[in-house]
């Protein structure tokens, strides 16, 4: 017995002398994360991510999807400020923290196989409620109202009211450490990063003044079964990890959470699609599973990394923007936020006898051939002319592209009569012109074109004539 404790005394001794202490090396692994908002793996270590965002309409131990079932809304008069489409703009998420939510974590210790678990601040720490293991692996569980308190100092109600000062930036993080207690009093211990998340903007500001973290500005434009999104501007996209479309048939009252109350006219609330932040601010470009020959109304708003949804761009905004809220389409042709999915045809398909690849430039790999695709799916296809115009080239292009195609002598005169037309759609593209301003430049370029020419014709005749009278 007695060479027993001094085979371990030693051995502590000699654990103390080569590392420090007996816990320096002893590690906790983090394998699950549950009850909370969302949660990150990765090699520097586990991130525990929460959002309080939203009234759930029940109480329970788990989150809550305050966005599709939220505790109540209100009605407002569609076209004012803070309302979508006759719903007041709301925050939301669609796994809401509360104190009754219960954190369950779950995690293998290296060293010790039963014992307590408990979660430290560097001033506080709380044991966790119940306390399951078995050969090593520990379940910590914890309600979220001392996970506030550890991190934020405030309860989680504070906390989703905004009344907790800790989070007026928006975020919160904080080192907490989970500590596993052996029958010995051995530890093993490990820490967690928790990023607590509230948002306290309902809408995307106005046009003049858009409000911090929101899509600012975008474009859509129809494809087949499908429209492209181009964005223009997001502001300060630190904390956002992307933007929800909300989509409406009929009109853009129809494009919020929930489907307007008193329609102007009929339609439907689709499902709304999620579009990722990249790290350059850019979002993903395409969202499809759309019906052709249908307007789709898209509103957007700014979702943060813990799944916040804020800053939704209210009617107000859209009105500003040149949208009519009631009306199919915005109104009008200047409303960029909606889009009409088509059949495309013609110019610059996918089709080998493409009239522009094959007769000026021999490949549709070539960038110019990228300027014209864009003309044709942001300007041609937004309206009925545009369309009809494209038709028409489907019709013809192939017959030139064959012509070409037998005569190359042709080719050289083909791409010198289509380089001007390129710089025109180039031109359109950039300063977003639509299909009738595009005409206007054209008109404009025509018109530069032959005055310039007259101005040389005359300026020729007159030399001619100044030598014959020589």
């Amino acid at each position: 017995m007695g060479w027993n404790i001094l085979s371990k005394l030693s051995l502590s001794f000699l654990s103390i002398l080569l590392f420090g202490s007996l816990s320096a090396t002893a590690e906790i692994t983090i394998t699950e994360v549950t009850g909370t908002s969302s949660r990150t793996f990765s090699s520097t270590g586990v991130e525990v991510i929460a959002g309080f965002n939203g009234t759930c309409a029940t109480t329970s131990t788990g989150v809550c999807d305050s966005c599709t079932s939220p505790a109540s809304t209100s009605t407002c008069t569609v076209g004012d400020a803070n309302c979508c489409g006759g719903t007041t703009c709301f925050t939301c998420n669609t796994r809401t923290v509360t104190d009754s939510t219960v954190l369950t974590i779950t995690l293998k210790s290296d060293n010790i196989t039963s014992g307590t678990v408990k979660i430290k601040s560097t001033t506080d720490s709380r044991d966790s409620t119940t306390t399951s293991n078995s050969g090593g692996v520990f379940t910590f569980t914890r309600p979220w109202s001392d996970i506030c308190q550890l991190v934020a100092s405030c309860s989680c109600s504070d906390i989703s009211s905004g009344s907790c000062t800790e989070l007026a930036s928006g975020t919160k993080s904080a080192d907490l450490t989970l500590e596993v207690t052996g029958t010995d009093t051995e530890t093993d211990s490990g820490t967690v990063k928790f990023s607590l998340y509230f948002q306290s903007s309902t809408n995307s500001g106005t046009a003049s003044s858009p409000a911090e973290e929101s899509l600012r500005d975008f474009f859509v434009y129809p494809g087949d079964e499908k429209v492209y999104i181009e964005q223009s501007n997001i502001g300060n996209f630190t904390n956002l990890s992307g933007i929800q479309f909300y989509i409406g048939t009929g009109s853009f009252e129809y494009a919020y959470v929930k489907a307007p109350q008193s329609p102007t006219a009929a339609g439907e609330t689709l499902e709304s699609a999620f579009q990722d932040v990249d790290t350059d601010g850019t979002i993903a470009q395409v969202i499809d599973g759309l019906e052709n020959g249908v307007t789709y109304h898209f509103r957007p708003a700014s979702v943060d990394k813990a799944g916040n949804v804020y800053n939704a761009m209210d009617d107000a905004y859209l009105i500003g923007k040149s949208c009519g809220v009631t009306t199919s389409g915005g109104g009008n042709a200047d409303c960029s936020y909606a889009g009409t999915p088509s059949k495309v045809v013609g110019l610059l398909t996918e089709d080998l006898n493409c009239f522009v690849a094959t007769a000026a430039y021999g490949s549709q790999l070539d960038p110019h051939i990228d300027t014209f695709r864009s003309f044709r799916q942001k300007v041609l296809l937004r309206s009925q002319l545009g369309m009809a115009l494209n038709r028409a080239y489907y019709n013809y292009g192939p017959k030139m592209a064959r012509a070409l195609h037998e005569h190359p002598w042709m080719k050289p005169l083909a791409r010198a009569i289509l380089w001007p037309a390129w710089g025109l759609t180039f031109l359109s593209l950039h300063f977003h012109f639509n299909l009738w301003q595009s005409f206007f430049l054209l008109g404009i370029s025509i018109l530069a074109v032959t005055l310039t020419l007259a101005f040389f014709l005359q300026w020729g005749r007159r030399q001619l004539f100044r030598k014959a009278l020589k």
